[in-house]
């Protein structure tokens, strides 16, 4: 990406997590970025744009979910970064469904 795509980009992505109540620091977006800096700008606008469309999940999209969605044939890498992502949002959410239950008993 060129670095006027990369504002562009990242630009979208802050407003993307904005929407869903996130604040990123410079400093994560910027590992963001530089993790996807391989694919086509346009492409991950496009991969953006989809998210917000069909997405079920209430967050912004993570770098292995945009490369995901990028790119239509999986590598086995790929496939494993899919599955980590969903098990860590799984995981999270499992975490705070039993933090509010412990809360709710005091």
């Amino acid at each position: 990406m060129t670095e006027k795509e990369r504002i562009k980009v990242g630009e979208y992505w802050l407003g993307l997590a904005m929407m869903y109540g996130k604040e990123l620091p410079k400093t994560s977006l910027k590992i963001m970025l530089d993790s996807i800096n391989d694919l086509n700008a346009d492409d991950i606008l496009i991969a953006l744009d989809e998210w917000v469309r069909i997405s079920k999940v209430g967050r912004h999209p993570y770098p292995p979910e945009i490369r995901l969605a990028v790119k239509k044939e999986l590598s086995p890498e790929s496939k494993a970064l899919e599955v980590a992502t969903r098990i860590r949002s799984a995981n999270n959410l499992e975490i705070t469904i039993k933090t509010r239950y412990i809360r709710s008993l005091d």
